[in-house]
């Protein structure tokens, strides 16, 4: 019983952690990746995109604003990043 237990706990969690990870939006060439990400700063949601070139790793590109609810955050910070990666950045190599 109280394995069980534990083993819902662990999946629960292992699902928590996994809802934080966002899927990266790559352009046309695939050179260039950007990721919606959400951090909480005094009481706030702050949503941030970050950008990766070819296979190096992640850095910060922009942020969006911040926002007191994290769904709204990450909505705002998807929307972002989907758009960096179709339309302003298209065909950057």
């Amino acid at each position: 019983m109280i394995i069980s237990l534990l083993r819902k706990l662990m999946n629960v969690l292992r699902n928590k952690s996994a809802d934080h990870e966002q899927e990266w939006f790559t352009n046309r060439t695939g050179q260039l990746s950007f990721r919606p990400v959400i951090s909480r700063r005094n009481g706030m949601y702050v949503a941030n995109v970050e950008r990766r070139v070819g296979t190096r790793a992640a850095e910060f590109f922009d942020s969006v604003g911040e926002f007191r609810s994290a769904r709204r955050a990450l909505a705002e910070a998807s929307i972002m990043a989907r758009h960096m990666a179709f339309y302003r950045y298209r065909f950057t190599l």
